[in-house]
C-alpha cells in the first residue's frame, strides 16, 4: 500500500474520532430532546382518573402517600429530592499555551430519593413512580463557591455530617456548587410515561417504559415543549459544527486517497527508475555503435581512397608547401600531425589544449589522417602519445587534464594501465569517466578491480559497468565478490554479469535473488537465466 494511502487512511480515522465522535453524541442527545418535544406535543393531557394504559401525559396536585423525606440543603419537607454537589478541579499535566489551566467539575455527591407520591384532581388520582424519570422544576436551589469565598455553613455541615466529605483542600477552600431539587406535597406537576394499571387496586401508575421516558414538571405544557425544543436546537448546532469541519478533511483525505491508490509503490517505481537507465543505457549505447560505424564508415573510404590514388602524389594542403622541404623527402620523423601536437603538449602553454583536442580527434585532412593512422599503428609511437597524455593528467592543469582523458582513448596501451588505475582510485567526481573509458578501450584485466570499486560510485557506475562488461568473462570473479557489498551497486553488477558472467556466478546470484529488495532479486534472477541460456549453448 501506497505511504500516501496510509496516511489518508490514518488523518481520516483520527479526525473522524475526533471531530466525529463528539457530532455523533451530541446528534444522538439532539434526537433524544426532538423525541421528548415531540411526545410532549403530540400527546393530549388526560385527567388522573381516566388514565388507560400505554403513552399518556397527566397533570394534578402532588398528594403523598407515605412519610415524607427531608430534603438535604434546604431542610424542606417532600416526596423527591435531587442533591447533587460537583468540586472544580484542575488539570495539573495539561497545560494550555495561553490562559488559565484547563478544568473540570467533577460530581463528589449525588443523592437522589423519593417516596410513593400520586398527581390527583376532581377526577381521582395516578401514582407516579419516579425510577429513571426526568425531572425538572422551576425552583431549584443552587450556590457556587470560590477558592477565597467562604462555603456556606450548611453545605461544609451537610458534607461533613451527612455525606462524610469536607469542604477545605490542602490550602484553600474547595471550589464547589450545589443544586437540590424538591417536589413537594400540593405543588402541581404534569407528568408523561406510561400508564400501568396498578396490580392491586384501583387506579394507574404513571412511570418510564421500555420505549417512553418518564418526563415530570412543574412548568405548564407549552413552556416545558419549548425548553426541550430550545435544547434539541442547541444539541443540533454542536453536532452539525464538528460535522462541517469534517467535510474539508474528508475532501482532503480523499485526494491524498486517490493520488495513493494511482501512484506507483515505492518497488514499483524503483523498478520504473530501473527500467529507465537501462533504456537510456541501451540508447546510449546504440548512439556509440553507430559513432563506431560511421567511424569504421570514414576509415574504409579513406583507405579505398588511398588504395585508388596509390603512386599518385597527393596534393598539398595550402599550408603544407612551406613545411616541405626542398629535396621533395617526407618530413622527419616529430614534423608530422602526431609529432607538432606532441610537440605543443610537451611546451605547454596556450597551444596546449588545441595540440590535445587535435590528438583526440581523427583529422579530416588525408593526409593529417595517414600520419594519424599511422602513429596509432605504430607500438613505439602510440606509446610515446599514451606516456606523454597520461603526464598531463598526472601534472596538468583541469580543462588540460579533461583533453586528455578524452585523447587517451585512442592512444591507451598496456603499458600506461597501471598510471590509469591510479589515477582512477584517486578521480573525483566525473572526472574518472575518461579514465574508465581509456580502460574500457585497453580490455586490460589489471583494471577490472578498479572498475568494480568504481560501482561505489553513483557518478562513475554506469560508466564502469559498461567498461566491465568490454573485459568480458575475466570480469566475473570480482563481480561476485562486490554481490556482498552492500555499498556497491549490486544491481549493476548483475546487469553486467547477466551480459558477460560465466557458471562460476550463479550460486551467489541464486542468494542474491532471495533478497527483500525486490528489484535486485529480480535483477538477479533475470542474471541466473541469461547465464543458464549461454551455459547450454
Amino acid at each position: 500500500m501506497h505511504p500516501l494511502t496510509i496516511l489518508a487512511l490514518a488523518l481520516f480515522a483520527i479526525f473522524l474520532v475526533v471531530l466525529g465522535g463528539p457530532s455523533a453524541i451530541m446528534a444522538f442527545v439532539a434526537y433524544r430532546k426532538h423525541k421528548r418535544y415531540k411526545l410532549l406535543g403530540g400527546t393530549g393531557l388526560t385527567v388522573p382518573g381516566k388514565l388507560k394504559p400505554g403513552l399518556a401525559k397527566t397533570a394534578g396536585k402532588v398528594v403523598g402517600m407515605e412519610q415524607p423525606l427531608v430534603s438535604p440543603m434546604t431542610r424542606r419537607e417532600c416526596v423527591f429530592y435531587e442533591f447533587r454537589v460537583e468540586e472544580r478541579r484542575t488539570r495539573i499535566f495539561r497545560q494550555r499555551r495561553h490562559g488559565p489551566p484547563e478544568a473540570d467539575w467533577v460530581t463528589i455527591v449525588h443523592d437522589r430519593q423519593s417516596t410513593r407520591f400520586a398527581l390527583e384532581d376532581e377526577s381521582g388520582e395516578a401514582e407516579i413512580d419516579l425510577d429513571g424519570g426526568e425531572v425538572t422544576m422551576k425552583d431549584v436551589a443552587r450556590n457556587n463557591t470560590g477558592m477565597f469565598q467562604s462555603v456556606p455553613p450548611e453545605l461544609e455541615r451537610v458534607l461533613r455530617n451527612r455525606y462524610g466529605t469536607s469542604t477545605r483542600g490542602l490550602i484553600f477552600d474547595k471550589v464547589l456548587r450545589y443544586t437540590e431539587v424538591v417536589i413537594e406535597e400540593g405543588d402541581r406537576l404534569i407528568a408523561l410515561g406510561e400508564a400501568r394499571a396498578k396490580k392491586r387496586g384501583k387506579g394507574h401508575v404513571v412511570g418510564k417504559g421500555d420505549k417512553v421516558p418518564l418526563l415530570v414538571s412543574d412548568k405548564r405544557d407549552e413552556e416545558m415543549a419549548n425548553s426541550y425544543a430550545r435544547s434539541r436546537n442547541w444539541w443540533t448546532v454542536g453536532a452539525i459544527v464538528p460535522a462541517v469541519l469534517l467535510v474539508p478533511v474528508a475532501i482532503g483525505c480523499s485526494i491524498f486517497l486517490v493520488v495513493g491508490l494511482t501512484a506507483k509503490s515505492p518497488e514499483e517505481e524503483r523498478q520504473a527508475r530501473l527500467e529507465r537507465e537501462q533504456k537510456r543505457e541501451e540508447e546510449r549505447r546504440q548512439r556509440e555503435e553507430e559513432r563506431k560505424a560511421r567511424e569504421e564508415q570514414r576509415k574504409k573510404e579513406l583507405e579505398e581512397r588511398l588504395n585508388k590514388d596509390k603512386g599518385k602524389q597527393p596534393k598539398d594542403p595550402p599550408d603544407a608547401e612551406k613545411d616541405r622541404p626542398k629535396d621533395g623527402k617526407q618530413p622527419p620523423k616529430g614534423d608530422d600531425f602526431v609529432g607538432k601536437a606532441l610537440e605543443e603538449v610537451r611546451k605547454g602553454g596556450n597551444q596546449r589544449n588545441g595540440a590535445l583536442i587535435r590528438l583526440g580527434r581523427a583529422p579530416t585532412d588525408p593526409e593529417q589522417r595517414k600520419q594519424f593512422d599511422e602513429a596509432r599503428a605504430d607500438p613505439a609511437r602510440r606509446q610515446e602519445v599514451a606516456a606523454q597524455l597520461v603526464e598531463v593528467l598526472q601534472e596538468g592543469e583541469r580543462t588540460s587534464k579533461t583533453w586528455a582523458g578524452n585523447a587517451l582513448e585512442l592512444w591507451v596501451t598496456a603499458e600506461v594501465v597501471p598510471d590509469l588505475v591510479v589515477l582512477l582510485d584517486k578521480s573525483q567526481g566525473l572526472e574518472g569517466r575518461s579514465f574508465i573509458r581509456a580502460l574500457e578501450v585497453s580490455k586490460d584485466p589489471r583494471a577490472i578491480p578498479a572498475l568494480v570499486r568504481q560501482l561505489k560510485n553513483n557518478n562513475n557506475r554506469l560508466t564502469a559497468g559498461r567498461a566491465l562488461e568490454a573485459m568480458g568473462p575475466a570480469a566475473t570473479k570480482d563481480l561476485i565478490a562486490a554481490l556482498s557489498d552492500e555499498t556497491t551497486d549490486r544491481q549493476t553488477a548483475c546487469r553486467v554479469l547477466e551480459k558477460v558472467g560465466t557458471a562460476e556466478a550463479i550460486p551467489a546470484l541464486e542468494e542474491l535473488a532471495k533478497s527483500d529488495d525486490k528489484v535486485l532479486a529480480l535483477s538477479a534472477s533475470s542474471a541466473v537465466r541469461a547465464i543458464r541460456r549461454r551455459e547450454k549453448q
